[in-house]
Parts: structure tokens; C-alpha cells; sequence
């Protein structure tokens, strides 16, 4: 029996720690190299008998190479193996990867944030997992978040640790490289249906389609996703947490001759749903605003509201401040109710939530990217040359959306984002409204010089070049506190001015492998590899002028700031070769996550505050083990890293206060924190009988912050110290364990009957970034297990039909997965939870070569 070959395209050393927390890792390390020596390892058992573990090629380093050959932690996952493992979106991506948990973002699921080795998007700062699309940057434009539908995809693959040198900025915690599948010269196709509870329905289709025999071919694929949401408002009845998407996508396929080829991709997303729901878990004892006694600073508030709108005639100011005492006082006590019902009902209390009105997320994108590849040949002593380069540009044809925040009764908390306001606030009939960008708004284009020597050496060298122009002057409203200190009871901006600008990023940078064989040791090969990057980013401030209908416009420019900064990546490994199945590998690695510009306007002549924060940065060292190995008709696969990594000039934000008039406090953010991060990931897969399979990850993090000053205040008034915060994004331990059973006694004629399960298990993480200043720890995720179950029927009785019944959270877990921490600015929190019990069917049919 062959191997199946599977193309996956994408994209103080060793201190104390190791050696008390992790010499049993090392140990186990160096008991499963020398089983990989002693125990006689193949690739095919000669019996032919047993599970075979195909081999997977990735381009982890912009070249095609094995997975086990590559010096780097990677989990690669294709076509099968996600339609299996039922990964719909990335959040599905977070039970099935060793080393990444992910959390709801911006507290939408919209959203996700990855979080890879402790990296992730925390205090708003930029994500720290670059995620590429077909070879191209996948930023998300607008407010469209990156929760795209995951449809027609060739592979799926996590790269783990700092990816700078290849990847660019923002890849301190690795990279998710994500490539749809390409237009063969083969007819072939599928279409898939299915459906579920909560009147769930998906359609999923893609053909390609020769036109030219092995020149011209186009493959077109398409979504619809649509199903009822999971949680109710009590106020309103709307659900929310629906689903509601269509997506398509055309490829192009053109290599008129042997030495060039390229591909054209375009593809528009499209989402109307009701939005994210968050539930109320909390009130701040003693919120200042909330305070209407006589002396309270909710009642002062007000009165100096309605004194600055009766200023001329007094006679109204009692019934102004009569009415915004009540409308305070309504929302404070629903509030309270809400928080109450929420703490007593259980589980099941989160599936409903208190909203002040209906919301909705509407957005329309769309994406072009073009990839063209030409095969030199050989030139000399640079050995066989190719050229490549990746042009991409997306657009937004609108991004809007209104979402409660707080789970509260009143207007109280409710961000809408993302719409022209100049004209009046009613948001009701304009879901198809603002955010426009264009093409040439956000671009990326890199080129890259690839050179091959004899098969054994290999270098790349390449520039990177993005542009993205964006256009702020629509602004984000909060109707707080029902809106009692607005003077027509009204929103307004949260900000007297908006801006817009433009950031430019640049990039340069080599890296080669040199294979060592006939120089010192046979099988060892050096990799090392730089980055200069060099980012611009300029903006100007416009003042918000209310307009006569009620709304607000952007004004006159009442300030600019630009900035400029470089920072370097680079990475360094030595990997050898114990045998053909047996790798080990030491990493170390440089990466950068940008700086930025704070506000100038409020922070203008405060001491402490600063224009410019500098670039975060991180350094590491990995150790890995990559083994195929067999024992009996056992076949395995186990990959094993341990890595330690120095984090600093960590961006966090810091509140000053003024000591001059007008006394205000501000907040900012500023390099002011250092942490130590250290960890090992385990990944084996084991064929243990010819229909018997598994696979078993653990996961296992120490983060905690070394340096970052100051103190801060928590919901009670406590003092707190920063240095005792807790990490966020992390379990401290994370595994699951998977299973797959072909049933052996149905003939095959009738087809193949597999059935699966997976069990996740986590233990307790941090949603909250700011948890310190949480006296209720409501931001500490207690830990929290998934299992999915799923029976496929491949080839119902001999024909190209495919049918398939799943379980998702079989046991109906409810955990949060994302906090929204507001204690400071609305005396709040509140949390998204996770999707419950999902069952349903589906039902495939293959055509054509697929």
C-alpha cells in the first residue's frame, strides 16, 4: 500500500524554569528520542496493513517542505480533516490546535482573537497571530471582524512561536495561514447540504471547471449560512448570536506554459444578523453615578445638566432634574434585577439578556488577490531561481452595526459603529450604510526571489509592502446612563473629535538553509534569516459639529500627528536529522508587535505623557522533537516543543491625572511592562489498528508578568498593585484526545462507516485583561471541556453520496468567552458565552475527479 502525500499550502538560556519545571519534559524528550533509535521506525508497514500517516506538506517558510522536516511547531489540518472536525470558523480552530485558545474580541464574536504561547490582542493593542488568506496579509476591513465563514478550504495551518522574518509585524505569537482551494485542471466539484436545531441550514458548493486542457481553468465555490440565535432579549424578543452569511468566491487558474503560472482570487462576504448577545453579571457597589441621594454625584450630574439647558428660565430645571433622577435611578435598579436573575438562574439564565433596543451587525466585503509564480531556472551558483509575487486588495461596501454592551435594561451602554450620522441618529433603517472604503484604500503586494542549490541549500529574499487608508470620521456613540446627562436626552459622541490617516508598512528581508551534512555532521542544516520593517503612520484630528437635524458631522482639522519607527525580526535554528524519520531542533527567534500614537488633545501638557509608544518585542528559544516512529502494527507520530520567552516593552494602558487645571485623568498607552512566558506542546497521532485511530495533544503555559509598575483602584475602592495582575489568554493546561472507528464488518460496497469523537478540556483562563481591578473575579474563566461527536457514511452504498450526523457540545458546557470590563466607565460587567448543544445532519455529493 502507497503513502498518501497531502499538500498543505499556507503559509540566562535554559534557566531555573527548565530545569525544575521541566526536566521530566526533558527527560521524556530524551526517552522518546532513544525509542526513536532503538524502535524500528517506517513510513509503510511492509504488511501493508494498519493506518498509514500520510505525509503532510506545508510552506511553513514560503516552500514547499514535510511537516516533520520542518524546524518549527506547526499543526496542519486539510480538507477532510476539517470537514471531520466539523471547523466551521476560527473559534472552532481553539479545541483542535495544540497551543491556541482563542477568546471574542471587542465583546463580539465578530471578533476573534487568537492567542498563541500567551500572545494575543490584549489592552487593545494589535493581534500578536498574523493570519494570511490565500498567501496574502487577512486583515479585517472595517467592522466586519475576521469570523469569516470557512468554506471550500484546501488546508488550514498554525504556526507556533515568533514568525517575523517571514510573516512581518504581529507575529510575536505565530501565524494562522489559511488557503482556499485552488482551480485544478481536473473536473471536479461538490455540493454539500446541511441542517440542524435552532432551524440551522447551511449550503456549501464549489466546481472547477477546465476551459483550456492544462492552461486555463476556473473554480467557483459559494456559502449560505443561516440560522436562529441562541439568545433572547427579554426586552425586545430578538434573538441574538444568529447566523446569517453568504459568501462566494471565483478562482482562476493560468499557466500557459511550464514555467509560468499564476491565479486570480475574488471573493465578496456578506453578513446580516442580529449581533452578539452580552449578559449582565455585575454592578459596581457604589458606582459614583448611580448615587441620586442629595450629595451624590449622579444627582450633581444632573443638576448641572439641566441647569446648563434651563440657564435662561429656571422654571423648568425641577421637572428636568425630577426626570433624569427617575430615568437614573429605573436603570440602576434594572440593573441590579438583571445582575440578580443572572447570579440565580444558573445556566440557563445567560441565554437570555436585557436589551434597550434592537441591534444588528450588516457588513459586505470584498477581496482580490492575485499570485503569479516564474520559474527561472537555473542561474549559476544561486541554483534554480523562481520568482513569486502577492498582490491583494479589499474593499468594504459597508460595515455597520449596533450592539448592546452591558445587558441593561436602559440605554445605558450601546457602541454603534461604523455609520454617517450628518444627518440625524436614527439607526433603524440604515444597515446598509457607512464604513465605504475602496480598492486602493488597503493593499498588500510582496515579491519574493526563491533559490533552490542541488536540492540541498535553499534561500528567499523578498519585499513587503501595505498600505491601508481608513476613514474614522464616523463615529462611535455611547447612549450611557439613559442618557440623563445629554441635553435632549439623546446620544452623543463619547469623543469631541474623530480622525482618519494613513498607515504604510514596509518590509525587507533573506533567509537561507544550509545543509551541513558534508561540512561537520551528517543530517544537520542551519536556518537563519532577518527582517527590517519599517512602519509610517500619519492622522489628523477633526472636530464633531452637531448638525441641525439632530446629528453630528466631522468638522474642521484641529490637530496631526505622524510617526515613524523600525523595528528587526530574525530567527536562528540548527536542526539535525537522527535518522529519516527522526528530527530535533533548537529555535531561536526575534519578533515585534508595532507601536503607535496616543491621543495629543487630551494629554497636552501632562507630565508622564507621551505622543509615541515603541514597539513591543519578544525574544525566545525552542527546543523540539519530531518523530515518526512504529511499534508492532502501532504506528505513531509525536511532536514534541518546550520554549522560554522574554517579553518587553509590553504596551499597556496607564491612567494620569492632570495636576493642573482642568484636573482631568486620561488614559494612555505606554511600554511599561515585562513578562516571562514558558510552556511545552505535545501532539502525537496514533494508528493503533487498521480502522482504529488517535490523537492526543496537551498544552501546557507559565506567563507572568516581571516588571509593571504602578497601582490602581478596583470596583470596591481596594488599592492594587499591577505586578500581581493576572496573565490573560492563557490556561495554564490545555489537551483533548480524539478517536475514529471504521466500522469493519460493513461491506464495502455498501460504503464506509466511520465514527468520531473529540474531547477538549482547558483549565481556568483570564478574559479580562484588566482582572486586577475586578474585586469579583468575574473575568476568570473557571475550566471548561467540549466534546463533539460526529457518525460519517463515505460512499453510501457505492455512490458519491456522503451523509454525516454531529453533536457539538454534546454536553451542552456553558462557559464565557469574552468579558467586557466597564467598572471604571459605566460601573459594569458583562460577558459573551459560548454556543450551546448544536446537533444536525449533512449530506454530501462529490462529481467530477473529487
Amino acid at each position: 500500500m502507497e503513502s498518501q502525500t497531502k499538500i498543505i499550502r499556507g503559509g540566562h538560556i535554559m534557566s531555573s524554569f527548565f530545569q525544575r519545571r521541566l526536566r521530566p519534559c526533558i527527560s521524556g524528550l530524551s526517552l522518546v528520542l532513544s525509542a526513536s533509535i532503538a524502535i524500528p521506525v517506517h513510513a509503510q508497514p511492509a504488511s501493508g496493513k494498519g493506518h498509514i500517516l500520510e505525509e503532510i506538506v506545508v510552506t511553513a517558510r514560503k516552500r514547499e517542505e514535510s511537516i516533520q522536516d520542518v524546524p518549527i511547531a506547526i499543526t496542519a489540518l486539510g480538507p477532510e480533516e476539517l470537514r471531520q472536525k466539523m471547523v466551521n470558523d476560527p473559534y472552532d480552530l481553539g479545541t483542535q490546535i495544540s497551543g491556541l485558545s482563542m477568546r471574542a474580541g471587542s465583546g463580539t464574536r465578530d471578533a476573534p482573537d487568537y492567542f498563541i504561547r500567551g500572545q494575543g490582542p490584549t489592552f487593545n493593542a494589535p493581534p500578536a497571530v498574523a493570519s494570511y488568506f490565500a498567501d496574502a496579509p487577512a486583515g479585517a476591513s472595517a467592522l466586519s471582524g475576521s469570523n469569516v465563514q470557512f468554506y471550500d478550504i484546501e488546508s488550514i495551518q498554525v504556526l507556533k512561536g515568533p514568525q517575523g522574518t517571514l510573516f512581518g509585524k504581529s507575529s510575536t505569537g505565530g501565524a494562522v495561514l489559511i488557503s482556499p482551494r485552488k482551480a485544478n485542471h481536473e473536473f471536479d466539484g461538490f455540493i454539500e447540504t446541511s441542517a440542524g436545531n435552532y432551524d440551522f441550514i447551511e449550503v456549501t458548493g464549489g466546481v472547477t471547471v477546465p476551459l483550456i486542457e492544462d492552461k486555463l481553468s476556473v473554480r467557483l465555490a459559494g456559502t449560505y449560512v443561516d440560522r436562529e440565535g441562541f439568545t433572547k432579549s427579554i426586552n425586545t424578543g430578538e434573538d441574538f448570536d444568529d447566523r446569517g452569511r453568504q459568501s462566494y468566491r471565483v478562482s482562476v487558474n493560468f499557466t500557459p506554459t511550464e514555467w509560468f503560472a499564476t491565479d486570480f482570487l475574488f471573493q465578496e462576504d456578506k453578513t446580516n444578523e442580529n449581533g452578539t448577545s452580552t449578559v449582565l453579571l455585575s454592578v459596581a457597589p457604589g458606582f459614583p453615578l448611580f448615587d441620586t441621594s442629595p450629595t451624590g454625584l449622579g444627582n450633581l450630574a444632573i443638576q448641572g445638566t439641566c441647569f446648563g439647558i434651563h440657564q435662561a428660565d429656571l422654571s423648568g430645571f425641577p421637572a428636568c432634574v425630577s426626570q433624569r433622577l427617575g430615568l437614573l435611578s429605573s436603570l440602576a435598579d434594572g440593573m441590579a434585577a438583571e445582575a440578580d436573575r443572572v447570579r440565580r438562574g444558573g445556566a440557563d439564565a445567560v441565554r437570555k439578556s436585557q436589551s434597550a433596543g434592537d441591534s444588528f451587525a450588516s457588513n459586505r466585503n470584498q477581496l482580490f488577490i492575485n499570485n503569479t509564480t516564474v520559474e527561472v531556472g537555473k542561474v549559476g551558483f544561486l541554483g534554480d531561481i523562481t520568482l513569486k509575487n502577492v498582490f491583494s486588495a479589499r474593499r468594504t461596501l459597508y460595515a455597520t452595526s449596533v450592539r448592546p454592551l452591558g445587558g441593561a435594561p436602559g440605554f445605558h451602554a450601546i457602541p454603534t459603529n461604523g455609520f454617517d450620522v450628518s444627518s440625524s441618529l436614527d439607526f433603524s433603517d440604515r444597515k446598509n450604510d457607512g464604513a465605504k472604503t475602496d480598492f486602493g484604500d488597503h493593499i498588500t503586494e510582496e515579491f519574493q526571489i526563491q533559490g533552490d542549490i542541488d536540492g540541498k541549500h535553499s534561500w528567499i529574499l523578498g519585499y513587503f509592502l501595505e498600505r491601508r487608508e481608513t476613514d474614522q470620521s464616523t463615529l462611535t456613540f455611547f447612549p450611557t446612563f439613559n442618557n440623563v446627562l445629554t441635553p435632549q436626552l439623546q446620544p452623543q459622541p463619547l469623543f469631541t473629535f474623530t480622525a482618519d490617516g494613513v498607515n504604510k508598512q514596509r518590509g525587507v528581508f533573506g533567509q537561507f538553509t544550509v545543509d551541513l551534512s558534508e561540512i561537520l555532521l551528517d543530517g544537520l542544516k542551519l536556518t537563519a534569516g532577518y527582517r527590517k520593517s519599517f512602519n509610517d503612520v500619519s492622522s489628523k484630528a477633526l472636530a464633531v459639529v452637531p448638525t441641525p437635524g439632530g446629528g453630528y458631522r466631522a468638522g474642521e482639522q484641529v490637530g496631526s500627528t505622524s510617526f515613524s519607527e523600525s523595528a528587526p525580526s530574525w530567527t536562528f535554528s540548527l536542526d539535525y536529522e537522527i535518522n529519516e524519520d527522526s528530527l530535533v531542533y533548537l529555535a531561536h527567534r526575534r519578533g515585534f508587535k508595532p507601536g503607535g500614537v496616543n491621543g495629543t488633545a487630551a494629554g497636552s501638557g501632562v507630565p508622564g505623557a507621551v505622543v509615541q509608544y515603541d514597539p513591543e518585542v519578544l525574544d525566545d528559544i525552542e527546543v523540539g522533537l519530531k518523530v515518526d516512529w512504529q511499534y508492532n502494527q502501532v504506528q505513531g507520530r509525536t511532536n514534541l516543543s518546550i520554549y522560554r520567552q522574554w517579553y518587553s516593552d509590553i504596551q499597556r494602558s496607564e491612567t494620569l491625572v492632570n495636576p493642573n487645571p482642568p484636573f482631568n485623568t486620561f488614559t494612555q498607552t505606554n511600554n511599561i511592562s515585562e513578562a516571562v512566558i514558558q510552556g511545552l506542546e505535545f501532539d502525537t497521532q496514533l494508528g493503533l489498528t487498521e480502522n482504529l485511530t488517535a490523537a492526543i495533544t496537551y498544552t501546557y503555559i507559565d506567563a507572568e508578568y516581571r516588571k509593571y509598575p504602578g497601582m490602581g483602584v478596583d470596583a470596591l475602592g481596594n488599592p492594587v498593585s499591577f505586578i500581581d495582575s493576572p496573565y490573560p489568554g492563557t490556561p495554564e493546561h490545555a489537551g483533548s484526545i480524539a478517536l475514529n472507528y471504521r466500522l469493519p464488518f460493513i461491506d464495502e460496497s455498501l460504503g464506509k462507516i466511520t465514527l468520531s469523537g473529540s474531547y477538549y478540556r482547558q483549565a481556568s483562563v483570564v478574559l479580562n485583561d484588566e482582572a486586577i481591578l475586578d474585586p469579583f473575579d468575574e473575568g476568570i474563566e473557571d475550566g471548561w471541556g467540549k466534546l463533539d461527536l460526529r457518525a460519517d457514511w463515505a460512499n453510501i452504498a457505492g455512490s458519491s453520496f456522503d451523509g454525516a450526523l454531529f453533536v457539538s457540545n454534546a454536553t451542552d458546557d456553558v462557559h464565557a468567552v469574552a468579558l467586557n470590563s466597564y467598572y471604571a466607565f459605566v460601573g459594569t460587567a458583562s460577558a459573551v458565552y459560548s454556543e450551546p448543544r448544536l446537533w444536525g445532519a449533512q449530506v454530501r455529493y462529490r462529481f467530477g475527479a473529487q
